[in-house]
């Protein structure tokens, strides 16, 4: 029971960070490349049903089946937005991973390898984001980012609560919970530097 209470809480704190997120880019508090929006959808649409079909779990399967509507959703409103910045090189990486494992899913029939494959097409899906706040910390707002955090956070909990001997199950909500949560620490940090960096030119 306290699994599926976990499980809900984590959808609801992952709904609501998305509509924090898209109410800032909305006031024109954020500015998010769409097409790095447009990339990890696609890797959404991988990861989803690779992570479904390896846990064979739908509660601990809440957050990604999320992600395919929210994601979206997201991109939609960027383009809409046309909120355009050319790809980082990074992009096509974490795209060139999401085909990968596709590939690996099709030709293997290996579900839970091509979720292993879509963890390193996350990663390299935040490098832009990361790249993009050392330049300018303000381009991100840290608190959507942090009840994204909590809501993966839930999501780990979850697959604890439901474990089934099944370690790779973790992966994907220890992956996220740490990449979400390194976005609002290194504006936090990027700006502390900034502003040593000010003072010490005064």
């Amino acid at each position: 029971m306290l699994s599926k209470v976990l499980a809900v809480g984590s959808g609801v704190a992952y709904t609501a960070a998305f509509i924090d997120y898209n109410r800032k880019m909305l006031k024109g508090q954020t500015s998010p490349s769409a097409m790095t929006w447009l990339i990890w959808s696609i890797v959404c649409l991988v990861g989803t049903p690779s992570y479904l079909k390896s846990t064979g779990d739908y509660w601990k399967s809440i957050i990604p089946l999320l992600n395919i509507a929210l994601c979206v959703g997201t991109t939609v409103v960027l383009f809409w937005l046309r909120k355009f910045k050319r790809p980082d090189k990074w992009d096509y990486v974490a795209l060139a991973l999401g085909v990968i494992a596709v590939f690996v899913w099709i030709h293997y029939g290996s579900a839970k390898y091509a979720n292993l494959i879509v963890q390193l097409a996350i990663i390299a899906g935040f490098v832009p984001t990361w790249r993009a706040i050392r330049i300018d910390p303000t381009c991100e707002q840290p608190r959507a980012w942090w009840i994204w955090t909590i809501g993966y956070f839930l999501a780990f909990l979850v697959v604890i609560l439901r474990w089934n001997n099944q370690a790779i199950d973790v992966v994907y909500p220890i992956n996220t919970t740490v990449l979400h949560m390194s976005v609002p620490i290194l504006i936090q940090r990027v700006m502390l530097d900034n502003a040593i960096k000010n003072n010490k030119l005064r």
